[in-house]
């Protein structure tokens, strides 16, 4: 039986995926969107229900208010200490999700009564800790292992392809390879350039619940493209651009 599927030593970054690089402030930074998209009113009228104080709010931007990866930086600060407050952790997770989910809220009901109970709440809220503290702490594999279970995520209705964008948004500053959003379209996009080894889902889809080698794996080869980009132009470039043109694919002709 093989281990966990790691990343070929000589995948090289594909050429769509190239040509995408150098625009971090236009393309991932200022990825956002507005009130019909996030549901600021939705959100804060369930978090009243369950009792919860903070709320979902949009940002000032020329335009309008949004909520862009920007913002979410920002809003992570507050947990970069060596003991974040709860209440500041549980403001960064629901605003990653209004901005992960989109207009839908599938499963967001689900995600904010896993931390309505007190013991749910308190077990759960140090998972995030613990995450966060190996996501700054440059540890990819086991702030992943922290909240990953066989099957999904440990906190209900928080699988890879949300528990990712926390930890991603979580990481900033970290001072090594940074944890990155996973989900089924950069899986996708991943094994189109050549990593053969991704596991299927058993919907015949490129699966995101991966195992914690493998995605350290896929961290740390966006941050060795993100390194050579950046020898080979004489610039700045972040894995996060990698992972955005990854999950918006390549272009159909």
């Amino acid at each position: 039986m093989s281990g966990p599927a790691v990343a070929p030593e000589n995948l090289q970054l594909p050429q769509y995926v190239r040509d995408r690089l150098g625009h971090r402030q236009k393309c991932v930074l200022d990825q956002g969107w507005g009130d019909r998209v996030i549901g600021p009113t939705w959100w804060n009228e369930r978090l009243e229900q369950e009792g919860f104080e903070h709320r979902v709010r949009l940002f000032p931007h020329d335009g309008g208010e949004r909520l862009t990866r920007h913002d979410l930086f920002e809003l992570a600060y507050p947990i970069a200490g060596p003991d974040p407050g709860d209440g500041d952790l549980l403001t960064l997770l629901w605003h990653v999700l209004a901005w992960g989910t989109g207009v839908s809220q599938r499963g967001n009901l689900k995600r904010i009564r896993a931390f309505i109970a007190e013991s749910d709440r308190r077990r759960n809220v140090s998972l995030l800790k613990d995450a966060v503290k190996f996501a700054r702490g440059a540890d990819v594999g086991s702030a992943y292992r922290a909240l990953i279970r066989q099957g999904g995520g440990q906190i209900r209705g928080l699988g890879p392809a949300f528990f990712t964008k926390f930890l991603y948004f979580a990481s900033e500053g970290a001072d090594g390879t940074r944890c990155l959003i996973l989900d089924a379209r950069v899986a996708g996009s991943l094994s189109g350039a050549g990593w053969s080894s991704l596991p299927w889902s058993k919907w015949s889809r490129y699966s995101y619940n991966w195992y914690a080698p493998t995605y350290l794996s896929y961290c740390e080869l966006l941050q060795r493209w993100a390194a050579e980009e950046s020898a080979s132009r004489g610039q700045e470039v972040w894995p996060d651009e990698i992972e955005r043109a990854l999950f918006d694919g390549e272009p159909v002709e």
